[in-house]
């Protein structure tokens, strides 16, 4: 499901090594000790995303809350706009 995802990632980011990236995903009962924005950190590392900043969005519990984290964590940024 995410190897389709990571590839469009992957190029992009390797085109734009300076911005930041934040992956996001929780944990679930089928995979209790890691979390999909762990996995997602790691599959792009493995691809040679060298983005020094990867932050981790690992508290979610739904969509919406994961947006809402994740538009939270931008603002708060000291990092450049990416849009």
């Amino acid at each position: 499901m995410w190897e389709h995802r990571l590839d469009a990632a992957t190029t992009l980011l390797k085109s734009h090594p300076t911005n930041p990236v934040i992956v996001t995903g929780g944990t679930s009962s089928q995979c209790p000790d890691t979390s999909e924005a762990q996995a997602m950190k790691k599959a792009l590392q493995e691809r040679g995303v060298t983005n020094r900043v990867i932050l981790e969005n690992k508290a979610w519990w739904n969509t919406l809350q994961n947006v809402e984290y994740t538009a939270g964590t931008i603002s708060s940024s000291a990092a450049p706009p990416l849009w």
